[in-house]
């Protein structure tokens, strides 16, 4: 069995889509096509069960996902500082 789930490109990152859908994984086949206004998610069961997947938990699931996605690139200057810092010692000063 399969269920759609209709997203608006302007409404959410596919960023923010591919980390939602991180959560159905492990029981459902999982397709996304596009066209030029939306994204089409696919949920099909992995055992010939009836979709369990719910739209309003999957939006849900969206806005955790942009919230993270937004918070990353925020942190995004500071974590590449970090990173440059602790790998100096391996690529001198000048590196």
């Amino acid at each position: 069995m399969e269920e759609k789930i209709v997203v608006r490109k302007n409404t959410y990152r596919k960023e923010a889509i591919i980390v939602a859908l991180q959560r159905y994984l492990k029981n459902y086949w999982v397709t996304i096509s596009e066209d030029e206004t939306n994204y089409c998610i696919q949920f099909e069961s992995k055992s010939g069960d009836n979709v369990g997947v719910s739209e309003n938990e999957f939006n849900n699931q969206l806005i955790e996902a942009e919230f993270i996605y937004m918070k990353s690139m925020e942190s995004l200057p500071i974590r590449t500082t970090i990173m440059k810092k602790a790998l100096e010692p391996y690529h001198g000063e000048n590196g």
